[in-house]
């Protein structure tokens, strides 16, 4: 990673998306956010690494990055690509914790990012907007938790079905193995970073 200066940020013209983490922020507290953080060049490599310290809250000025878990039987799964606008590292960033999962920079990426310190000297130099940006955290939060409840009921309906098919094929050996392997390719290809 690449720590861009000031001029460097003027000169190529990077401005701070208005939607997502940013949003509903007046135009001049934005200019005032936008040198409030940090502004990161990336390239194809890793920026947050899970189980290490992550100080900062993140968000995709260009480019895509790729979060990914690795699960228990050593497989790399994809959770989730996140583009303009998207922010990430927010709950190791609250809590003060260890990163959850691993992100990566697809190519080149262009970031922007804040550590605890300039978020509470933003909202103490900008109540109004410093409010609404840490209301747009908690949203952000809030989509995310109701994202991973659907995925756990989805998860729980397919299962079922899975343990439907299995008993019902019980009294027929092939149908039995057939259901069985069904079941255990549900598990291992959506289900192994559980």
């Amino acid at each position: 990673m690449k720590l861009l200066h000031r001029e460097d940020v003027l000169e190529a013209g990077y401005d701070l998306p208005n939607t997502g983490l940013c949003a509903n922020i007046g135009a001049e507290e934005m200019q005032e956010l936008k040198f409030g953080g940090e502004w990161i060049l990336a390239e194809d490599e890793v920026l947050v690494a899970d189980g290490h310290e992550q100080r900062y809250l993140y968000m995709v000025v260009s480019g895509e990055v790729a979060i990914t878990k690795v699960g228990d039987n050593g497989k790399t799964q994809q959770i989730a690509s996140l583009g303009l606008g998207a922010a990430f590292g927010e709950m190791a960033f609250l809590s003060g914790g260890v990163a959850s999962a691993n992100v990566q920079a697809v190519g080149e990426v262009i970031l922007w990012r804040l550590d605890h310190e300039r978020l509470l000297e933003f909202i103490g130099d900008h109540g109004f907007a410093g409010g609404q940006l840490c209301l747009n955290v908690a949203s952000i939060l809030s989509g995310r938790l109701i994202d991973g409840n659907k995925k756990v009921v989805d998860m729980g309906k397919e299962l079922q079905n899975s343990l439907a098919q299995l008993q019902h094929a019980s009294s027929a050996g092939s149908q039995k193995d057939q259901a069985l392997r069904q079941m255990q390719t549900v598990v291992d290809e959506d289900y192994s970073i559980w």
